[in-house]
């Protein structure tokens, strides 16, 4: 998954989701459930901000569900997915869902 950002930072957006879509793919061979996390997570900014939104929410959404899962400030809060993915439905939609698990957990 660092290619893959390196490779998202020098704005080489094919490599970059192409190295993403490698490192899900040895993170899903992974018993280690947080690597499987971490993956995901690297990977939906490498394609929030390589132009792949749609897949970028995707992996985000797959990253929160997970068990274990990123942690909901992440969703709502980290400009990494804010940023891009600011007028994309799907990231909306988790955002929502993520604040309103927030305010649960807080008892409200």
């Amino acid at each position: 998954a660092l290619k893959a950002y390196g490779l998202m930072l020098r704005q080489e957006n094919g490599a970059a989701q192409d190295a993403a879509r490698e490192a899900l793919d040895m993170a899903r061979a992974s018993p280690d459930a947080v690597h499987r996390a971490a993956a995901h997570h690297l990977a939906a900014q490498v394609f929030a901000f390589t132009g792949g939104l749609d897949a970028g929410a995707a992996l985000l959404e797959a990253a929160y569900d997970s068990k274990p899962g990123i942690a909901p400030i992440y969703v709502v809060a980290d400009p990494g997915f804010a940023v891009p993915l600011a007028k994309t439905p799907a990231y909306l939609a988790l955002v929502a869902r993520a604040e309103a698990d927030m305010l649960r957990a807080r008892g409200g």
